[in-house]
């Protein structure tokens, strides 16, 4: 089966990324947004998303290493879990278009 990116046009979609499988995060952030890390809480454009660094001890990385203000690049979303013990962007970057595969819809 061909996998194919999608493009998304909003903001919080659920989103599917290639090589996690099952693993769902809202997009929270597109580009052009603004997003500020530190150890208290991450904003896009100045809206709180969600509070803390809660991971970065089990990483075993500083603080410092997360915080961030900077503008979201071309082609690329700040996605964020649905807890503050999420692994998402706060940790490891941006998800690009091409990494996108899908979207998550509930099965019911």
């Amino acid at each position: 089966m061909a996998r194919r990116s999608y493009r998304f046009s909003g903001r919080t979609h659920e989103t599917v990324f290639q090589g996690r499988p099952n693993h769902r995060q809202d997009a929270t952030g597109v580009t052009g947004d603004r997003v500020q890390v530190d150890s208290r809480q991450t904003r896009i454009n100045g809206a709180l998303i969600i509070e803390g660094l809660p991971l970065a001890e089990k990483l075993r990385k500083p603080l410092s290493v997360f915080k961030r203000d900077e503008t979201i690049p071309a082609a690329a979303y700040w996605v964020t879990g649905l807890t503050p013990k999420s692994f998402d962007s706060r940790y490891w970057g941006y998800v690009y278009d091409h990494q996108v595969i899908g979207r998550a819809y509930a099965i019911f």
